[in-house]
């Protein structure tokens, strides 16, 4: 994964999706505003722009169920708001969706049910 670039980590988990006809990069590339960072190695990409690759690793494939752990760290407003509103609107589609956040507001704009958990 390190010396791949984010083009081929996207295209590892096309390649083996049972869905991979559907699944439209260029798309997603766009969404994010990647395009330029789509020929970088993994290892040279910013934090922000790994967390982009792996939101698109979990959304691509549309699944009835995702864990997101944290989706939003290392994103700048202008993407961590593009994530809330893709997620609000993938929710709306009887699909689930498991999100861990130290993020109240995160929690609280996004979430039917919450679990805190204390220490």
């Amino acid at each position: 994964m390190e010396d791949y670039t984010l083009l081929e980590n996207l295209n590892i988990i096309k390649k083996f999706s049972d869905k991979k006809d559907e699944i439209n990069l260029d798309y997603w590339l766009d969404f994010y505003d990647l395009w330029e960072h789509r020929n970088k190695k993994y290892k040279h990409l910013s934090l922000g722009t790994k967390q982009k690759m792996l939101l698109i690793q979990a959304f691509m494939t549309n699944p009835k169920t995702l864990i997101l752990d944290e989706c939003f760290s290392g994103l700048y407003e202008k993407s961590a708001q593009k994530t809330r509103d893709y997620i609000k609107r993938y929710m709306s589609d009887d699909k689930i969706i498991i999100l861990t956040s130290h993020i109240r507001t995160d929690i609280e704009e996004l979430c039917d049910e919450v679990i805190s958990l204390h220490a």
